[in-house]
């Protein structure tokens, strides 16, 4: 693990640093995700929709049968991404 401690700009911004910038070939407009659980905060890149895929087809069969369309799909990650977001910050005010 690498450790490394930034500052948070005026306008809430934080830059990385190039090092990392390039090992993970994020530039200018690369869209990131930000994970927040108990007191971390993980940065990651969005999965690709052919990772998103595969881990889809390793589902067991009867979760497959459902019919879920990738709406619902959407959905139910966005409110699982709130439900994860807002209970990171419970009792810490």
């Amino acid at each position: 693990m690498i450790k490394i401690k930034r500052k948070i700009g005026p306008k809430g911004q934080i830059v990385l640093p190039k090092d990392i910038r390039e090992q993970f070939n994020l530039k200018t407009g690369t869209d990131v995700v930000f994970l927040v659980e108990d007191q971390q905060i993980i940065i990651e890149t969005p999965k690709e929709h052919r990772e998103i895929i595969e881990e889809f087809c390793t589902l067991p069969e009867n979760i497959k049968k459902r019919k879920v369309t990738s709406k619902q799909i959407k959905e139910l990650i966005e409110e699982q991404y709130e439900e994860r977001f807002k209970n990171s910050f419970k009792g810490k005010r």
